[in-house]
């Protein structure tokens, strides 16, 4: 029986809902056969008819609250309520555009910026890789006195491999490959990796096989490949497998296929894996490592024990490891790399935005609730209660909150987009792909917001009373101070925020702006730079070095070129190749404490095509071939640091792995200081040899053979771009050519990291000050409403303009210096997350905080000087009648 009653109260529910205006009439058919078996009863007792009507409706009632009660009874007011606030809110908001418009685009401002940082950081930061048990993944590297992130070598790399917190690890090393066959050559990036780096990874090929630890012991030519590179090169057939392709003019046999969305987490997408070759000369290795951790083992307990077994080492080969570490760290965290710090602090930007934004549409939407206290005082007065004028403006706020919500969701994945392709000038991202689940967190945050937001102007509308709508009507007075209040530490809360903003890009413009001007000890204008990654057929040094000589030739006959020179170390990539030396007449110290120099061979007039000044010495020359007396030319710091108060010139130094104990290398020049490797990091000691004199032909494992052009030009660089690559494929077809720039392409470049990041947050605090502005200039302009009759009576009693404008003015300054004081007090602490960004200035630079306060207060101020001269034009006769 319990059962059947409840189906038929829903069955009557859902007729009240669908079938409204049916049941309506039933009910009304009801009630009028009611009343008129009561007028028929009382016509019977002898009254006549409209007298008998009348004794029924007494008799009745009220109708109209008996047919409530029955709809009461029924229990869909509610919807019915809502429906008509429904109503009531989008007419009142098309009366309103400019009020809607306004709320709409602040809400969707901080929601839309938010949230398209946050779906960056999602996909960077806290997304798991797409491994299976990512979390058990590290990232190992060696570590020095002077590197935190350093190679290792295949004999302490096997010594990493005992360690019992890993069921296994894998060694890598990123190279680049040159693939040739089948169309123009072509640069690859690649891994050279151990047999087990897929099975630590837990992945495996999408088709055919990884390779084995006899194909790399044996240095078998086999290769997987990725997707791309299967689909680019053999159309997706199967029947790749088998196949070979040509790397560095070497044959691989292709034995796999990566999956499709394969993408090695410390390097992007490489194109080829390959087996990595394990040199049994310890000194030259060059290899990093990722492991797994046995199932329950956290990196804290494998980071001992990886200290354990670098004190071992260090203790049974102190010559090589004097000095060297072990570090593990997460490779979801290695994988984030220097992207970390900027997405976190733009993050904590988009977060003060949203906050600015929902204090602002708060301030608004409590200016209009006391603008409409009279209205909600009148519907009081008729009966409406306040959780109704609660209902109805809380209805009106998810309205504009809902409408916030979808249009900034589509913004959030519209800006996610573009800010990933900014970030991607500098930083290396993983596939950046929208989250529904996080938009859905986030149309829910923007709505829950919208409705906070809607809680002023209830709370408002609950404390109106009919006799204060009568005063506000008849004398204008104040709608009370507590609201007035809550609006102040809204607006002082904006401008403390806005603040810090303001700071922290004041402070990414000055370095910026230092960087720019940091002398680089080069003349990089009119310079063109070209990346040439050979293959092994110029790995003998007299092919090689005729090789070079024919490109320089050919360069050099192109017209426009005024110089043509080559080196082997790329600048301004914030790294580079280093080496050790032996000192004549020193005691040797040692490979990890001897003297480490930046290494480059260049050729004859290379410094003339850099721009680098000569400061003592000689310049190389023809003459300084690989059979002639072996030199150098070192930079001022170099001298400095080894020979200081002495003559550089005809010291003498030799490369600590060079084999031959008699080959010395003289100096015979001293060359400017450069900031080789960017403008931020401050000159190293360096050491420029000849390339045709390359001192690596002696050792037994010399590095691949690779060079740089640096090309000055008469002309406008940018003019010769194309015909660079033509007159080198005129020496070699096969020859590929990367990173075909001009020098001040690479320089700004170097800084686009630092330039993204301030062009994001200078966005965000922009947005920030004209919500400020906004609300100071609202909160002066709502006080000068306000005090109407008290400024007319001023101005009555003889208070000259400037004496008005300044007591409106006044208010206004108060407020922003205020937010200013905590905004400074705020900023001193939060800046210093940008220590890392910054060159040439501390994150608490007093100089910027204090430009930061004056420009504000003077933004401030002229906020607060509209409404104020508003405020000056007010007819005292109006005010007083008024009153």
């Amino acid at each position: 029986m319990i059962g059947w009653r409840w189906v038929y109260r829903v069955r009557l529910r859902l007729r009240s809902v669908f079938l409204r205006e049916q049941v309506e009439r039933e009910l009304d058919e009801e009630f009028r056969f009611h009343l008129e078996q009561r007028i028929e009863q009382e016509i019977a007792r002898g009254l006549t008819p409209a007298q008998a009507r009348s004794a029924a409706l007494r008799a009745m009632d009220g109708i109209l609250q008996k047919k409530e009660e029955c709809r009461d009874l029924r229990r869909v007011n509610l919807v019915d309520a809502l429906l008509q606030d429904l109503r009531y809110a989008s007419r009142s908001l098309r009366q309103n555009p400019i009020f809607a418009a306004v709320t709409v685009l602040t809400l969707t401002l901080g929601m839309g910026a938010t949230m398209a940082i946050l779906t960056i950081v999602n996909s960077v930061l806290l997304r798991p890789l797409p491994f299976p048990a990512a979390g058990r993944l590290v990232a190992l590297s060696a570590t020095t006195e002077t590197r935190p992130k350093d190679s290792t070598s295949f004999p302490d790399f096997h010594d990493w491999q005992q360690a019992r917190s890993f069921s296994g690890a894998a060694a890598w090393r990123r190279d680049q490959f040159t693939l040739t066959g089948g169309g123009p050559p072509e640069s690859v990036t690649g891994l050279r990796a151990s047999y087990e780096l897929l099975r630590v990874l837990g992945i495996g090929p999408a088709i055919g096989r990884s390779f084995e630890q006899r194909e790399q012991q044996h240095k078998s030519p086999v290769a997987l490949i990725s997707h791309a590179l299967w689909m680019r090169r053999f159309g997706g057939d199967a029947g790749a497998l088998g196949q070979t392709i040509v790397l560095n003019g070497d044959d691989y046999a292709v034995i796999g296929v990566l999956p499709r969305d394969f993408r090695f987490p410390l390097t992007g997408d490489p194109a080829v894996l390959v087996p990595i070759t394990e040199s049994p000369d310890r000194s030259r290795g060059y290899l990093f490592a990722i492991a797994r951790l046995q199932p329950g083992v956290r990196i804290a307990a494998a980071q001992r024990e990886l200290d354990g077994i670098a004190a071992r080492l260090q203790q049974a080969f102190p010559y090589s490891n004097r000095g060297r570490g072990i570090r593990a760290v997460a490779l979801q965290d290695a994988a984030a790399g220097d992207v970390r710090v900027p997405l976190l602090i733009l993050m904590s930007a988009a977060v003060f935005v949203m906050l600015i934004g929902c204090a602002n549409v708060g301030n608004l939407m409590l200016a209009r609730g006391i603008a409409r206290r009279s209205e909600f005082a009148l519907r009081t007065a008729l009966g409406a209660g306040a959780a109704r004028l609660a209902s109805q403006l809380l209805t009106e706020s998810a309205v504009l909150a809902t409408a916030a919500a979808l249009v900034g969701s589509a913004s959030a994945v519209w800006g996610s987009g573009l800010l990933a392709g900014a970030l991607a000038q500098r930083f290396a991202l993983p596939v950046i792909t929208p989250d529904w689940r996080l938009l859905a967190i986030g149309l829910t945050l923007t709505m829950v917001c919208g409705l906070l937001c809607g809680l002023p102007p209830a709370l408002t509308a609950a404390r109106s009373r009919i006799g204060d709508a009568l005063r506000e009507a008849t004398r204008g007075a104040s709608s009370g101070r507590t609201d007035h209040g809550f609006r102040n530490v809204l607006v002082v809360g904006e401008v403390a925020l806005t603040f810090v903003l303001l700071a922290g890009a004041g402070l990414m413009i000055k370095s910026l702006a230092r960087l720019e001007q940091t002398e680089l000890g080069l003349d990089p204008r009119h310079v063109v730079t070209a990346d040439l990654p050979l293959s092994k057929r110029y790995a003998d040094p007299q092919r090689r070095a005729a090789f070079l000589r024919q490109i320089l030739d050919s360069l050099g006959a192109l017209p426009g070129i005024d110089q043509a020179a080559l080196h082997t170390d790329p600048p301004f990539l914030g790294g580079g190749a280093r080496e050790t030396f032996h000192l004549e007449n020193r005691a040797d110290p040692g490979p990890q404490q001897g003297h480490v120099a930046a290494f480059d061979l260049v050729s004859d007039g290379y410094f003339r095509a850099m721009g680098i000044p000569l400061l003592r010495g000689r310049n190389f020359d023809q003459g300084d071939i690989a059979t002639g007396v072996p030199v150098a030319i070192v930079n001022a710091a170099m001298a400095q640091q080894l020979w200081p108060g002495e003559d550089p010139l005809g010291k003498r130094i030799r490369l600590y792995y060079d084999r031959d104990p008699g080959h010395w290398i003289s100096i015979v020049g001293v060359a400017a200081d450069v900031r080789y490797y960017g403008r931020d990091l401050d000159p190293v000691a360096q050491v420029f040899i000849p390339y045709r004199q390359d001192p690596y032909r002696s050792l037994p494992y010399p590095p691949a053979p690779f060079a740089s052009l640096v090309l000055r030009t008469a002309a406008d660089p940018a003019s010769l771009t194309a015909a660079i690559p033509a007159k080198i494929w005129t020496v070699d077809s096969d020859q590929p050519v990367q990173h075909l720039q001009t020098m001040e392409q690479a320089l700004s470049d170097s800084l686009a990291g630092r330039r993204v990041c301030l062009l994001l947050l200078s966005y965000f605090a922009a947005i920030a000050l004209a919500m400020a502005v906004a609300g100071i200039y609202g909160l002066v302009s709502y006080s000068v409403a306000r005090r109407t009759p008290e400024l007319g009576i001023r101005a009555a009693l003889g208070a000259g303009t400037w004496q008005i404008a300044a007591l409106v003015v006044r208010e206004g300054a108060l407020l922003t210096s205020l937010g200013i004081a905590i905004g400074v007090a705020g900023g001193l602490l939060l800046t210093r997350v940008l220590a890392a960004l910054l060159y040439g200035i501390t994150p608490t630079d007093p100089v910027t905080f204090v430009e930061t306060a004056a420009f504000f207060f003077g933004v401030g101020l002229i906020a607060a000087s509209i409404p104020a001269q508003r405020a000056t034009r007010i007819d005292p006769a109006v005010s007083l009648r008024r009153e």
